[in-house]
């Protein structure tokens, strides 16, 4: 009788550690976004109100970051796996000074930032004006930065298979639970159905001239 019970409580204490540390890797994963929502004002403050490259954002961030170390942790969600988030799965992963690419864990929204590698090569030029941080609409309401998988830099609203459930505690597939940033620098957990009607709410997060 007696080890029935401590097998119960060890049950029960496991379990209550594993709610413990997923709490912890979620308030760092909201933590990173806040930082990457930090740096991205910042980085659009100096280059004319524009976002960051939608391909090489987090390189263009490097140095709005204050994370110093070899893999540059804002970029790295905890509850990530290399499996997960492969360095080598798109050409858009960032790249160090020294040329060491570092996996990301994020994507950025790929409805605002304008073609791959204009901020990157200085061709701001053929940038949208109405695509500067500033002249978005209900940018508390407009994603920045999501969880991401398969090691892309950006995702759009309707590349399912981008979008991580590292944070999920439901089963079902269709049920986004992530965390986001967003565009006016709050981050929060999202939950929500995925749909990409035109006045879905999901695709609104992405891209709000659809409200």
């Amino acid at each position: 009788m007696a080890s029935a019970i401590v097998l119960v409580l060890a049950g029960v204490l496991t379990s209550a550690l594993m709610t413990v540390r997923e709490r912890a890797k979620q308030a760092s994963c909201l933590s990173n976004l806040r930082q990457l929502g930090v740096a991205t004002i910042g980085f659009s403050q100096d280059n004319a109100g524009y976002m960051p490259d939608l391909g090489w954002w987090a390189q263009e961030l490097l140095p709005y970051v204050p994370s110093r170390g070899p893999r540059r942790d804002v970029f790295w969600c905890p509850a990530a796996t290399p499996q997960e988030c492969p360095v080598d799965a798109s050409r858009a992963i960032s790249t160090y000074p020294d040329n060491q690419r570092i996996p990301i864990a994020y994507g950025i929204n790929g409805n605002y930032p304008s073609n791959n590698g204009q901020v990157f090569m200085g061709n701001r030029g053929t940038r949208n004006p109405e695509r500067r941080m500033l002249t978005i609409p209900h940018p508390q309401k407009v994603v920045l930065y999501v969880d991401q998988s398969g090691g892309y830099a950006n995702v759009f609203f309707d590349t399912h298979e981008r979008i991580s459930r590292r944070h999920a505690t439901s089963k079902d597939p269709q049920r986004m639970q992530l965390n986001a940033a967003f565009v006016d620098g709050h981050v929060e957990p999202i939950d929500m159905r995925y749909n990409t009607n035109p006045r879905s709410p999901w695709r609104s997060m992405f891209d709000a001239v659809w409200e």
